[in-house]
């Protein structure tokens, strides 16, 4: 059984279809859990895999308003954590495959159940109480930790005394574009022009991925480049109602109209990424998303912050350009140099698309996944 946090179409689920994927149906019979209908359930049902719906609010205690809430909350929490407990031994699988340390619930469900497991983490954690159950318990129930940057294993470096740590890149489909169908009014969102410039971040509308820093950025460069259009490709509902009103405050301000565009969800980002100039990861936080492996892969020049492992992604400064983060300065300054050097912004993506064929394909990502899984239930 592989177990999702989450049912939106965001990074980590996405690659919990690519480890479906890493797995042969005749040697394997998976099930995938999701927390909810819709998203990528719909995606993974759409492939042919068995989908189990196991009812997870996705809201933390943090967003509830009031005692009540945060208790009824607190019971859904535990209602969960008995139906996957008791699904898990009831199948009777040899093994459970968690994505993201956000899947803290269902790791507590499963202390004691006694079957092997192996744990992908995609995030970067510091040190507070709660992170520190949570590394508790995954050294409680993983027999193998996943991590996609080499900097997300520190905090878990007592773990891996009693665990097994391996750091597995991420992986990137090279015709993803060509497979996915094409949404083709999805430019029209944003008033397309073939002599616009555009500045694209592909996302979830969160004070993590720093989009905040990027309108910002963005006003400083459409004083010098009228032509210029600021994309934000993702889902708006799902962002957190009070920064959702601050990112409002930002777009409305009188130098980003006619230049700033929040078009939804995009079915083929590599298609979408044909038509951009720059990509923009203006990140607080990350490990290694898979929207700058798809930007490199459409052999895009990529302007990112400093987190996670985008340095070592974009072997900066010769597939990208890597500023400090939370600095809108240091990106609309990477961002106008760009503009202005058109040679360097196709010679940084042609070497982003060399770096991505040759250091995360996808068949790389998948082989190592499926030797993983094999190694782990050796002996069963």
């Amino acid at each position: 059984m592989i177990v999702s946090h989450s049912s939106e179409r965001s990074g980590a689920p996405k690659v919990l279809l690519d480890i479906a994927d890493s797995l042969s149906p005749d040697k394997y019979d998976l099930t995938l859990c999701f927390p909810a209908e819709g998203g990528i359930a719909t995606d993974a049902a759409r492939k042919g895999y068995r989908v189990k719906i196991i009812p997870n609010p996705q809201m933390g205690f943090a967003e509830t308003a009031s005692l009540s809430a945060r208790f009824k909350l607190f019971l859904s929490r535990l209602c969960f954590m008995f139906r996957l407990r008791r699904e898990v031994k009831k199948g009777k699988y040899d093994l459970v495959y968690l994505n993201s340390t956000l899947s803290f619930y269902a790791g507590a469900a499963l202390l004691r159940v006694g079957m092997k497991c192996i744990w992908h983490i995609h995030e970067h954690l510091t040190p507070s109480l709660y992170n520190r159950l949570r590394r508790w318990v995954t050294a409680h129930i993983a027999d193998v930790l996943i991590f996609v940057s080499p900097s997300d294993m520190a905090f878990f470096r007592k773990t891996l005394k009693t665990v097994t740590g391996l750091f597995i890149p991420n992986g990137v489909a090279i015709e993803k574009g060509e497979e996915t169908p094409d949404d083709a009014e999805y430019r029209e969102r944003f008033h397309y022009a073939p002599t616009d410039q555009i500045l694209a971040t592909v996302s979830f509308i969160s004070r993590r991925k720093g989009i905040d820093i990027f309108l910002e950025a963005l006003r400083k460069v459409v004083r010098e480049f009228p032509r210029v259009k600021g994309v934000v490709v993702g889902d708006v509902s799902l962002a957190a109602p009070e920064f959702r009103k601050k990112i409002e405050a930002l777009a409305a301000h009188p130098e980003l109209t006619g230049h700033l565009f929040f078009p939804g969800y995009c079915r083929n980002v590599r298609r979408f990424l044909e038509c951009i100039s720059i990509f923009v990861l203006p990140a607080r936080s990350d490990s290694m998303p898979l929207a700058v492996l798809d930007a490199m892969m459409a052999g895009k020049a990529v302007v990112a912050t400093d987190v996670g492992c985008l340095r070592q992604m974009l072997d900066a400064p010769e597939a990208g350009v890597v500023v400090s983060p939370e600095s809108p300065e240091a990106i609309a300054e990477a961002l106008l140099t760009l503009l202005h050097n058109p040679e360097r912004r196709k010679c940084l993506g042609t070497a982003a698309l060399e770096r991505a064929r040759r250091e995360y394909s996808m068949e790389i990502f998948q082989k190592r996944i499926n030797n993983i899984v094999e190694e782990t239930l050796k002996g069963l």
